[in-house]
């Protein structure tokens, strides 16, 4: 009901039942005389299984005695559907605060499952629907890979007409344990004129990084590059560390800032 609108749908059956006066008896004082008919399996706007074989099913779901003799002279059960139009939308991790403990950080990009959240509806309605987020949340004190579930913001609430796929998301944040480690980087000169002669002062800037334990010892300085570009007119020229590995967090590089002299 989400994802198509019921056009039409055969709601009741009529069952004959051959049993014993006992077992009719106990049957008649259940409430409880729903049946369900799976048709997920099934594709396409018109959708129908053949009552014969949900016989079986019904048996169960009305718990007759196996003596209990289960008929019916309707042939098939039909559903026809309507296709809604839908958008998709990728959850958005705005409200979601990560807090990690100490030496611990976040190792690559959080991930959702599903990715993707369809809403749907009128076409008009959902070209009103800009972002789909998760409800504010705190995740604290993170020291390793866990998965969470999320509930998404009900936006579609606001709306008579669409629908969400899924109402909640599950997301999850791979941790790892970091070490820092520090270097002393030389400065490169980065400018559109390649002639140009330049002092930097100063020409290295002391780096702080945090990397996974299990990479400390292999990480070397040459796995960074420190740069600095030149802008006509500049007072002094940022620090960028323009590489480095995936998996490694930048804690500080010092100075960030620095003065330069072009020799003519």
């Amino acid at each position: 009901t989400a994802r198509y609108a019921v056009v039409n749908v055969d709601d009741s059956i009529l069952l004959n039942i051959e049993s014993s006066g006992f077992s009719a008896i106990s049957r008649s004082m259940r409430r409880n005389r729903h049946l369900t008919v799976d048709m997920s399996h099934l594709k396409g706007s018109y959708r129908s299984v053949a009552v014969s074989d949900c016989l079986r099913q019904f048996s169960s779901q009305l718990s007759l005695d196996s003596r209990d003799k289960i008929s019916c002279a309707k042939d098939s059960i039909r559903i026809h559907l309507s296709e809604r139009m839908h958008f998709p939308f990728v959850p958005s991790l705005h409200n979601v605060e990560l807090d990690f403990g100490d030496h611990y950080a976040l190792d690559g990009l959080p991930r959702f499952n599903p990715d993707t959240v369809w809403l749907y509806g009128d076409s008009l309605s959902l070209s009103k629907i800009k972002t789909l987020e998760v409800e504010p949340v705190l995740l604290a004190n993170l020291d390793t890979t866990s998965v969470y579930d999320l509930k998404l913001k009900p936006v579609w609430e606001q709306f008579r007409d669409v629908y969400p796929s899924h109402k909640s998301v599950r997301l999850t944040i791979p941790v790892a344990s970091y070490a820092e480690k520090s270097f002393t980087l030389p400065i490169h000169f980065q400018g559109g004129d390649s002639t140009l002669l330049v002092r930097l002062y100063p020409d290295t800037v002391a780096l702080t990084v945090w990397v996974r334990e299990d990479k400390f010892a292999s990480l070397r300085s040459d796995h960074f590059k420190a740069t600095a570009s030149y802008t006509e007119g500049a007072q002094s020229l940022p620090v960028t560390i323009s590489s480095f590995p995936e998996y490694v967090r930048i804690k500080s590089a010092v100075p960030s800032e620095i003065q330069y002299v072009i020799i003519k």
